[in-house]
């Protein structure tokens, strides 16, 4: 309703047109589907050139077929995807409980009930296949991680889920990847040998994606990568309108530029747009929910100690790596306050969940509740 009644445009109802025609080409809707996949992403642009790009090409695929389930419903689609997104979140919530039922609370407010997370991995978007994907793999590292094995039905999932969200969002697997299999390398190496306490499985882990990533994909070659960031920096803030972008400090080198603004990036990413920043209503909502996440962040920074930081796991270690860097590109990269509100919902729940953990103000208000 917000796409079709109030913005007018945006990816959900792009998709929709795309869908609704290739779902509708002729009687034999099973071959248009078979044939479909069988397109290679660049043909499937060639009849939409709107998509832009190849990703949306192949998302456009798994729209396609739920509208040929659906005789083409915007709306029992969207259903759909949201169900798929919320069977991710239950996962993951249900993961996380089972290892550490202290945080049952903070998992269940997190990832079933706060606003905008919710809102922003629900319908016909790329988040909410996107989240599907993460939330399921996050939760399977979470599992080997206390259990140091997987079963071979999770192995499959991991794999068919990782090229999905590969084929999507590939920057999610990339940064994925970078902060958590060194240390489940080195933890999978420690477990059958003598290695306890030595950093060189996480350096060679490090070394290890680096190298794979740079020859997966030419956008993570050491030379293109800070020009992808710095185009998609300037596009963003070209094509957005006066008073709805971060104000970062421009220079006209780019890797300079990038730099010096790493300590607001973070900042943004995590609790912007705030109140005073909205043009309107839902930027004012969504800056209330952001500054209840600051005061509740606040405080939570009290509650830490040495101790805290000194005793983190290196699963704690690497989910804290992970929040940092995604945090830092997508704000630099889509400055728009919009566009970061809905990408946030990569890692944005992972840093609302470590603030909710053990938080004395969550404790209250789900006792005063209970009473």
């Amino acid at each position: 309703m917000l796409y079709f009644q109030y913005y007018g445009s945006g990816d959900t109802l792009v998709y929709h047109e795309a869908a609704s025609y290739l779902a509708q080409t002729d009687d034999d809707t099973f071959r248009v589907l078979i044939s479909l996949f069988g397109l290679p992403e660049e043909q499937v642009l060639n009849l939409f050139p709107i998509l832009g790009e190849p990703r949306s090409a192949f998302f456009i695929k798994i729209i396609t077929g739920f509208y040929i389930l659906t005789s083409g419903n915007y709306w029992l689609t969207s259903i759909y995807f949201s169900l798929i997104s919320f069977i991710g979140s239950w996962f993951l919530t249900d993961t996380f409980i089972r290892f550490n039922p202290e945080a049952k609370s903070a998992a269940v407010v997190t990832f079933l009930y706060f606003p905008s997370f919710v809102f922003w991995t629900s319908g016909v978007l790329k988040e909410s296949i996107a989240w599907c994907c993460l939330s399921v793999i996050m939760g399977f590292i979470v599992i080997y991680y206390h259990s140091n094995k997987l079963n071979a039905r999770q192995l499959f999932l991991s794999i068919v889920l990782l090229f999905i969200l590969w084929s999507i969002k590939y920057h999610y697997v990339a940064v994925l990847a970078l902060c958590f299999f060194p240390s489940l390398l080195s933890k999978t190496l420690r477990s059958y040998t003598n290695l306890s306490g030595k950093l060189y499985p996480v350096v060679f882990g490090v070394i290890f994606i680096m190298v794979i990533l740079m020859l997966s994909h030419p956008n993570f070659r050491p030379e293109r990568m800070m020009v992808v960031i710095q185009e998609n920096h300037e596009m963003i803030k070209e094509i957005s309108a006066e008073g709805k972008t971060v104000r970062f400090i421009e220079t006209e080198n780019p890797y300079f530029n990038f730099l010096l603004n790493i300590p607001l990036s973070l900042f943004a990413g995590l609790f912007m747009p705030l109140p005073w920043q909205g043009m309107n209503i839902l930027a004012f909502t969504t800056g209330i929910l952001n500054l209840i996440l600051l005061i509740f962040f606040i405080k939570k920074l009290f509650t830490l100690s040495i101790r805290n930081l000194t005793q983190i796991s290196s699963l704690n270690l690497s989910i804290a790596l992970y929040i940092f860097i995604m945090a830092i590109l997508m704000a630099y990269t889509t400055p728009n306050f919009g566009t970061l509100e809905r990408y946030k919902t990569s890692y944005i729940g992972f840093f609302i969940f470590w603030v909710f953990y053990g938080h004395p103000f969550l404790s209250r208000i789900l006792i005063y509740k209970k009473q």
